[in-house]
């Protein structure tokens, strides 16, 4: 990274630095925060959040294991979002000072976190490994979940950090022999581009495309086209424009084994593949089209592909890393583009959530204009709390926060009274409950009841080492709220405490019930399921609410 992008970088973790000292991490961490580590552990925790854009600290601090015995695993984020399928994301983050900026990760810091990665991960091998209490809970985390998964659906990611120097061919080729020793591991991928650390979408100006055939001009509001272009043209528009041509694309971080697939299709049957590929669609501030010798071509001013961002970054890396006498099939494959002309979020965000549908996007994603989740956003504000709503907001982020999914997952939680569904997925919460949660007028101070005990819990949990608290959580809060209803409409802290001591009981003494009654007994799995609601509502029924 050059010293004035360095600077850029610095401005923000001096930023985010300061609102962890607010927030009590360094003092958690026991970290001084005059020292270097205070700053080191900023980076840590701001590239995690780049990752995930997610800015809410209180949301994701659990899954940074950087410190003393953290076996060079800096973060551990588990995904379990996709059905059927475990993304264990494993990062080592390596920050350079300014006068280190040219160098890389280090071979002997590569080797030192695979060593571990696969000691830890891969062989279950700790009985002798000294882990801190945050790694150490990541790992029986991850342990509990993949009990029920078989190998084939656990993916391994490998993900380095460093504002320094991209890896050498010795630090690739001990990357490259680790992923083909371990089928386990999908991917590894090194972040050292200015763009992932700033990403401040900077504007694209004009670019041309040509276009094979005519374009289909379209009109039901927005002015739009569609047209088919080679491979080749893809390649190129994102050679010309780099990462910011994603800059609006929901899932910018891709799975290997469909790029894979992809450069598979393209190279082995490059005339099929626009039967294959669901097409690529863009959002532009204006597209214009002409013809240029009897060439068709459209002009796209700042282009943004919203759809098919991982088609386009896999034709690149292809594109790029073959030799000339190769690249024959991207003259030849061709693929359906849809360029939406408008500059309106709303209908933006309409157009984002319409073609990414069919795999969930979040409420981030969809960058929601409802206005009376920004009037919940304003209430929250007067009690001190930031209530997040967009994705990578720059907004200032009071010590007091949460985003707007982990608040509607809360809300179910305790008057849906479906801890188990709020479990399992916030994607699925979200399709579900979010129109109807977030626009009713009545809901703030119902959504700030939720937000005070969500928050009480998790500090109390902090203080105990009980294994089911790593799932517990909504349920919880469903006990909380069933044995002391007045917490629904009026929260107390000491009526809080009296609900929070009973339902850890509550919960302990059920979990170990139900792990001598059954061998194949998860806290991950159970707490998901069905199984988890009726045994709490059974032993509820038999168990009044203390009255002292």
């Amino acid at each position: 990274m050059k010293s004035l992008e360095n600077n850029i970088l610095l401005n923000k973790l001096t930023s985010l630095k300061q609102q962890l000292i607010d927030l009590n991490v360094f003092e958690e961490r026991n970290i001084n925060p005059e020292s270097e580590k205070a700053l080191t552990f900023s980076f840590v925790v701001y590239s995690l959040q780049r990752f995930l854009s997610n800015n809410d600290v209180n949301d994701i601090i659990d899954m940074i294991t950087d410190g003393g015995d953290d076996c060079d695993i800096d973060i551990c984020q588990i995904d379990t979002e996709q059905e059927g399928e475990i993304n264990l994301n494993l990062f080592q983050a390596k920050f350079k000072n300014e006068q280190n900026l040219d160098k890389t990760i280090g071979a002997n810091e590569v080797d030192k976190f695979l060593n571990h990665v696969r000691q830890i991960f891969i062989e279950a091998n700790t009985e002798n490994l000294s882990m801190n209490l945050y790694l150490k809970n990541k790992y029986t985390e991850f342990q509990d979940i993949i009990r029920n998964y078989s190998y084939s659906d656990v993916h391994i990611n490998l993900y380095f950090v460093t504002n320094g120097a991209d890896i050498n061919e010795q630090e690739k080729n001990k990357l490259k022999n680790f992923q083909s020793q371990h089928n386990i591991i999908n991917s590894y991928k090194i972040f050292n581009e200015y763009d992932f650390f700033v990403n401040d979408r900077r504007k694209v100006g004009k670019k041309e495309i040509s276009v094979y055939g005519n374009t289909l001009p379209i009109n039901f509001g927005i002015n739009a086209y569609i047209a088919n272009i080679k491979a080749y043209e893809l390649a190129k528009l994102f050679d010309e424009c780099g990462e910011i041509l994603l800059d609006r694309n929901v899932r910018r971080l891709l799975k290997s084994e469909i790029n894979k697939n992809i450069s598979y299709s393209l190279i082995n049957d490059p005339k099929m593949f626009w039967y294959k590929n669901n097409g690529i669609s863009i959002v532009c501030k204006n597209v214009e089209p002409i013809k240029v010798m009897g060439e068709e071509k459209l002009i796209l001013e700042d282009p943004y592909i919203i759809n098919g961002g991982q088609t386009t970054k896999t034709l690149y890396n292809l594109f790029k890393g073959l030799p000339e006498e190769d690249k024959q099939p991207f003259y030849e494959a061709y693929v359906m583009v849809r360029v939406y002309q408008t500059t309106d979020e709303d209908k933006t965000s309409a157009i984002i959530y319409g073609t990414n549908n069919q795999n969930k996007i979040t409420l981030f994603d969809l960058k929601s204009g409802n206005e009376n989740l920004k009037k919940i956003k304003g209430y929250f504000a007067t009690k001190g709390i930031t209530l997040i709503i967009y994705r990578d907001t720059e907004e200032k982020i009071t010590p007091e926060s949460i985003n707007s999914e982990t608040l509607l997952q809360t809300y179910c939680s305790i008057y849906k009274e479906i801890p188990n569904r709020a479990k399992i997925s916030r994607s699925k919460i979200t399709e579900l409950y979010y129109d109807e949660v977030y626009d009713d007028v009545d809901n703030a101070d119902n959504l700030l009841c939720s937000y005070y005990l969500y928050k009480y819990i998790i500090a109390e949990n902090k203080k105990h080492n009980e294994e089911h608290l790593l799932h517990s959580i909504y349920a919880m809060l469903y006990i909380m709220t069933k044995k002391y209803p007045e917490l629904k409409s009026n929260y107390s802290g000491d009526v809080a405490k009296k609900a929070y001591d009973e339902a850890l009981s509550f919960l302990t003494d059920l979990t170990n019930d139900q792990k001598n009654k059954n061998e194949s007994y998860t806290h991950h799995n159970f707490f998901k399921s069905e199984l988890s609601k009726k045994k709490i509502d059974e032993k509820l029924n038999i168990e009044e609410p203390s009255n002292d």
